[in-house]
């Protein structure tokens, strides 16, 4: 393939490969139905005329903008000619914004496998206030387990080779690690990417058998090709941490391909093809975000059912965990334990609060991993900078960098410590003494040694990392606070 071939206006790239799911992945219509239990929502996902999920060429693309906006390397010129450009003036006669469209033609992915198993799960908002499931905001719907697999498909039309190599940069970023897609937690990742290219030459060979053949039997492997460099915007950093649990543990339920199938409790497993003790990292987020409010609670004084009901979460909060309008600075991995974990029977019963008898539903088998040694981290963004033109929507007035806050790191140390000192649970039964933290292990030694990390990938020049944490957990405590008016007392202006 030489220069002057590559840049004709017939060349076309096909980028293939296969999409895995690591979590479970929902990708709803936007569509509610109500559903049999009263207060029951439930939210369908995309399928196709056989009734198998797919995931939209626009999740993938979406996916793609993402991280060209959070990586840097590519230029918008580039990005915009590749994956389009927002509405803007372009010299229409009639003064109208028209958008720019890519070259890249993202298709759908089709399930590449016989079926697809979607289990029912489901969510409910809480209410702070009561600490139980808010009225009316149960949803359940299917969701596409782990291990399930899609058929990647993008072709460029009219790319230059640069296109070409922007497009094979941003795939590879998705073959690194997982990366979230669609509601929840879930997540995929990109598996064997295939890169082919068809010339000048080749499209030729092709209109010259009359149509006979696919024109894909014509493409050429393009080994040749090399990804454009990317590297993250901002400053991060990757703490590895273990979590040594005592008694058992368990996280998840199968439930089942309908809400209405009555099963027994079984260990949330096989998100990565083998049964073994796994503590998902919104379970982990969640953990965390709890005790940071009872933390911001204890220091300050806010009391949950007046103040946090319909306000949003303090700046330090809204930092590590985002909010409605920001994403977190801190991101926790996949939690994993070992193999050869004792996986033991542990029978159960559901007691009536009203009468204090046994519910008719009768006794629960649960099987339970036996104190598992969890393995897993979480990455911290000391400064995160995205490219919002590069997004491909407008964002007047909005922040490319955002730095992390003294109160922020302070609040962080706070979470740390209660962590290593056990009063952080996680997954289920944690009243009943289930997946109490009894030992908290870092990459260079236990709780000190991980605060002095944090403390020096933060302030890299400090000489005494750990007055740099006391000086942040100070800053925690003296946040600059003022009381939230409660919803019921606050009154508009006279119009």
């Amino acid at each position: 393939m030489t220069t002057a071939d590559s840049m004709l206006p017939v060349d076309r790239w096909v980028f293939t490969g296969k999409i895995l799911v690591t979590a479970p992945m929902a990708i709803h219509t936007g569509h509610e139905e109500v559903g049999g239990a009263p207060g029951t929502t439930i939210q369908p996902i995309e399928r196709d005329c056989q009734n198998n999920p797919f995931i939209p060429g626009s999740a993938i693309k979406g996916l793609l903008r993402h991280l060209a906006a959070s990586h840097e390397g590519a230029p918008l010129a580039l990005i915009e000619k590749l994956l389009g450009g927002m509405a803007k003036d372009r010299g229409s006669a009639t003064g109208a914004k028209l958008a720019q469209g890519g070259s890249a033609e993202i298709r759908n992915a089709w399930l590449c496998d016989d079926g697809a198993y979607c289990p029912i799960r489901g969510q409910t908002a809480l209410d702070r206030a009561s600490r139980t499931a808010a009225d009316g905001m149960l949803r359940q719907g299917p969701a596409v387990a782990p291990g399930t697999g899609f058929m990647l498909e993008i072709v460029a039309d009219r790319a230059r080779v640069d296109e070409a190599e922007l497009l094979l940069g941003l795939l590879q970023l998705a073959q690194r690690c997982d990366q979230p897609i669609g509601s929840g937690g879930g997540r995929i990742r990109i598996e064997n990417i295939q890169v082919s290219h068809l010339a000048a030459n080749e499209i030729l060979a092709w209109l010259q058998q009359n149509n006979k053949e696919d024109w894909q039997d014509f493409a050429v492997p393009a080994p040749d090709l090399r990804p454009l460099p990317l590297s993250p915007r901002g400053q991060a950093c990757h703490f590895p941490i273990a979590l040594q649990i005592g008694g058992y543990f368990l996280v998840g339920v199968d439930q089942g391909e309908k809400p209405s199938d009555k099963i027994n409790v079984k260990p949330y497993s096989s998100r990565h093809g083998q049964v073994r003790p796994e503590l998902p990292a919104s379970s982990f987020d969640g953990a965390f975000r709890s005790q940071a409010e009872r933390i911001w609670r204890t220091v300050h004084g806010f009391n949950v059912e007046e103040d946090w009901v319909r306000t949003p979460p303090p700046p330090p909060l809204a930092e590590l965990f985002g909010s409605r309008d920001t994403k977190g600075l801190f991101i926790p991995d996949d939690f994993l334990g070992s193999e050869d974990t004792p996986l033991v029977t542990v029978h159960a019963t559901a007691i009536d609060r009203i009468s204090s008898s046994v519910n008719f539903t009768g006794p629960v088998t649960t099987q339970a991993f036996e104190a598992p040694l969890l393995k897993g981290g979480f990455t911290l963004c000391f400064r995160h900078e995205i490219d919002w033109a590069a997004t491909g929507q407008p964002q007047d007035g909005a922040a490319t960098t955002r730095e992390i806050s003294p109160a922020a790191i302070g609040l962080l140390a706070l979470i740390l410590r209660d962590l290593a000192e056990g009063d952080v649970s996680f997954g289920r039964g944690t009243r009943n003494g289930y997946g109490d933290v009894l030992e908290l292990t870092s990459e260079r030694g236990g709780l000190h040694d991980l605060l002095k990390d944090i403390a020096l990938a933060w302030k890299p020049d400090t000489a005494a990392p750990q007055d740099v944490i006391e000086q942040a957990v100070h800053a925690f405590r003296e946040w600059p606070t003022q009381k939230p008016a409660s919803p019921s007392t606050v009154t508009e202006a006279p119009v």
